[in-house]
Order: structure tokens, then C-alpha cells, then sequence
């Protein structure tokens, strides 16, 4: 019984392949028709096979995965043009269209080849195409038959075949004579292999990922120990560049806490202390925005050194600011609200159009700022906002101002610069004056409900 071996492609040819097999038995009982697709290794039938039909269908269309699909197309094609050359028949089985692939062109056959032919399979002649395939399989098969020469040339090939196959077993067995144990060592050669790259692939990840971590923390701690203001903002600049350039949200955090670590630092004796610390405050802010109450929330920022601080526009609700040091601090449109701001020092800050909603204000000397406004002192927890400063008359006095001045920053009034004292005696002077901020204040105390 001959057998005839039906190749196709795995992608668009197996339903062409089922059918036509089946049709063929229909009309050829004496031969057995085994499929095959492209991914079957060709060995399996390779001696076995008197003809090979091969189903070729168009060019597939592109794709994302073109490459893929054009690699098994050009492998289908070797895999006819192998048979081809093993001494196999071929028929081509044409369908939707396509053309005949160049190896089996009779212009490219080699002289001495098996026959090829090629026969044209349509769904709407699907009966008459294949009688045309099975008297073209027939033909050839009897072609075969009465041409012993050509019969004996492929049998004596695939013996050939079979004998070289046979003695590459005797060769094996003779040098590897405990297969079962080499087998195992192979086995096991394999996985440690596979393990050890596993391994040097998570070591070369994790020192790739910790690139950015050491970084940062070279960065932080240049900043922390520059000497100088370039390299300060050279440190800066190097930490906000990689908390930046980083894809991971751990990165950034850690660029943040370090940044706090610098800011909230009491023990550097530094003399340029107050230009990292300011340095660092800005780094927060391009890295996380003006919105940084996240950050400070739980662990509050309560003797703070934000003298001077550019605080315009942040967030900071409900964050404990209590015992900071907010001198000359700018607050221009910051939310403060329901913050703790007991005892904090506010001389000469700027606090136009910020939020204090809620706000603790026990000890606080709001009348040494700038900006203040009856909505913004109404808004606050009235039983802790404190009244303008009296003397023993009563009166809102310089004075008694300055008193007050030097009692609540243990020093004198009268050392400070000519500009500083210019500037606290204007704001006193609008606070004093008649139905100003000391009247309104007096005023919302007086209606309190202690």
C-alpha cells in the first residue's frame, strides 16, 4: 500500500487538509494519506513516503507577528523542497490563487529529480479538482512503480539513510554506554544552567535597579556636606535629575525622605546650614509639587527652622507646625488649614491670601506678620487666638509692642537692622490704628464662647 504524506501550513491549511484527505480515501482506497503540518518533525515520515502533497496557499497578510508567520511559510516550503530532494514526488495543491514556490518550478529542478506537478484546489469545484489531484497522485505513483531504476535509487537512499542513522546509534552507545546516567548528568547540567542564568539575570536586574537608590543617597548626602553653594545645588540637581529620570514611585520617596532628613536636621553646625536646609525644602517641592502634606502629616514639622522658607501656595492642612520657626517666612496663598500652630515664631512673614480654617493659634504672635486679614483671623480656632500686646494702660502702644517683641524672641528690638525695624513698625502701625486688625481681634474675643 503507498502511502501519500499531506503537508500544510499550520496557520491556513489545515482545514484544506482534513478534507482533502478524506476525499482522496473516498476515491483511492489502496493508499494510506497521512497529514502532517509544519511545526511535525519531517523525520517521522521521511522513509516512509511515497508522495507528498503539499497544500500552499498565498503570501500570509502582515501582522504584528509577520516575522513569525512569514518564517513558518518559508519553512513549509523547505520542508516540500526537502522532499523533493530525497527522492519524493511532489504535487503542489494550489489553493485561493496561489503561485508555485521556486524550488519546484520546472525551471529549478534539477535534472534527475522526482516528478512535481501542480493542480489548482477551489471550494466551488472542490469534486472535479479532486479527481484532477488523485489522477495526478495515481500517475505518479504508477510512474514509480514502473520505473524500478528510479523505485530502487530512493529505497537504496533511504537505506542509506537508515544505515548512517544506525551506525551514529552503534557510535552513541559504544562511547555513552551508560545512556540512562548520561542522560540524567545532561538533565542536570541543563536546569543548574538554567538556574545559574536565572541567577546572574536577578543580579544583574537588582544592581541595575538599585543604580538609582545608591544615587540618590550620593546625592543626599553631597548635599548634606557640601561646603559650598555650588556644589549644594550641583547635589540638588543631580538628586531631582534621577528622582525624575526613575519610573519607580520608591525612588522618589526616597529622594523625599532624604530631602526631609536635610531639612529637619538640628545637629549640623554648619555655617551654611540655613542654605541647605532651603535647598532642600526646594527639592521637595519640584519633586513632589506644592501639595506636600503627604509627607509631613504623620510626622509634622514641629520645631522646624523654616526661617525664611518660599512657602507661596503649599499644602499643608492639618500638619503640626507647632514650635517652628517661621520668621520671615513667605506664606502668601499657602493652606494651612487646621494646622498646629501653637508657639510658633512668625516675625516679619508674609501671609497674604493664605488658609488658616481651624487652625491652632495658642502663642502665636500673628501681629509680627504681614497680611493679616479679619477673615482669615475669624477662621481659626478663636480661644486660642491671642489679642494685640498692651501697656499698662491698656493701650495697643509701640511700646508695649516692642515688650512683647523682645520677651517672645529673647533679644532686642533695638538690635535689629534699620530695615527690620522699618518694616515691623509699619505693620504695627496698621494693626494699631482705629478699626484695625488689634480692634477686630479685640472685637472677635470679646464675642467668643469660651
Amino acid at each position: 500500500m503507498a502511502t501519500i504524506l499531506v503537508r500544510y501550513r499550520d496557520d491556513d491549511g489545515a482545514a484544506h487538509a482534513s478534507r482533502l484527505r478524506r476525499s482522496l480515501l473516498q476515491q483511492m482506497s489502496h493508499v494510506q494519506v497521512v497529514l502532517k503540518g509544519t511545526s511535525d518533525i519531517p523525520e517521522e515520515v521521511s522513509g516512509q513516503v511515497d508522495l507528498v502533497l503539499g497544500i500552499v496557499g498565498p503570501p500570509l497578510p502582515p501582522a504584528p507577528e509577520s516575522k513569525e508567520r512569514q518564517g513558518s511559510a518559508d519553512q513549509f516550503e523547505v520542508l516540500l523542497c526537502d522532499a523533493l530532494a530525497g527522492g519524493v514526488p511532489v504535487i503542489a495543491i494550489l489553493t485561493r490563487g496561489a503561485a508555485l514556490p521556486v524550488c519546484l518550478d520546472h525551471a529549478s529542478v534539477p535534472a534527475g529529480s522526482p516528478p512535481v506537478a501542480a493542480v489548482e484546489l477551489r471550494h466551488d469545484r472542490w469534486g472535479k479538482d479532486v479527481e484532477a489531484v488523485a489522477g495526478a497522485a495515481e500517475q505518479l505513483l504508477a510512474d514509480l512503480a514502473a520505473n524500478p531504476r528510479q523505485a530502487r535509487e530512493v529505497q537504496s537512499r533511504r537505506a542509506a539513510d537508515a544505515s548512517l542513522a544506525a551506525s551514529l546509534e552503534r557510535l552513541r552507545r559504544r562511547y555513552i554506554p551508560h545512556d540512562r546516567a548520561w542522560r540524567l548528568v545532561v538533565r542536570a547540567a541543563v536546569v543548574l544552567s538554567a538556574v545559574l542564568l536565572v541567577a546572574i539575570a536577578f543580579a544583574a536586574y537588582s544592581w541595575h535597579a538599585s543604580a538609582p537608590v545608591r544615587q540618590i543617597e550620593s546625592s543626599a548626602l553631597r548635599l548634606a556636606e557640601a561646603g559650598g553653594a555650588d556644589d549644594a545645588k550641583r547635589a540638588l540637581s543631580d538628586l531631582q535629575r534621577i528622582a525624575a529620570s526613575s519610573k519607580d514611585p520608591g525612588v522618589e520617596n526616597l529622594a523625599v525622605q532624604r530631602l526631609k532628613k536635610i531639612l529637619l536636621d538640628k545637629s549640623s553646625r554648619r555655617d551654611n546650614r540655613k542654605q541647605i536646609r532651603l535647598l532642600a525644602l526646594t527639592g521637595i517641592l519640584t519633586i513632589r509639587g506644592t501639595d506636600i502634606t503627604r509627607d509631613f502629616l504623620a510626622e509634622g514639622l514641629q520645631n522646624a527652622d523654616l526661617g525664611e522658607a518660599p512657602l507661596a501656595g503649599v499644602i499643608l492642612r492639618g500638619v503640626s507646625l507647632k514650635g517652628a520657626r517661621l520668621a520671615g517666612a513667605v506664606l502668601d496663598r499657602a493652606d494651612l488649614s487646621g494646622s498646629d500652630l501653637s508657639a510658633a515664631y512668625i516675625a516679619h512673614a508674609s501671609v497674604h491670601e493664605a488658609k488658616f480654617t481651624g487652625a491652632d493659634f495658642t502663642e502665636l504672635d500673628w501681629f509680627n506678620a504681614r497680611g493679616f486679614t479679619e477673615p482669615q483671623l475669624a477662621s481659626v480656632v478663636r480661644a486660642t487666638l491671642e489679642p494685640c500686646p498692651t501697656d499698662q494702660a491698656g493701650v495697643h502702644s509701640v511700646k508695649a509692642f516692642e515688650l512683647r517683641f523682645d520677651d517672645e524672641y529673647n533679644g532686642d528690638y533695638h538690635t535689629l537692622s534699620r530695615s527690620l525695624q522699618d518694616w515691623l513698625s509699619s505693620v504695627w502701625t496698621r494693626y494699631r490704628a482705629n478699626g484695625g486688625m488689634c480692634d477686630i481681634v479685640d472685637r472677635l474675643l470679646t464675642g467668643r464662647d469660651i
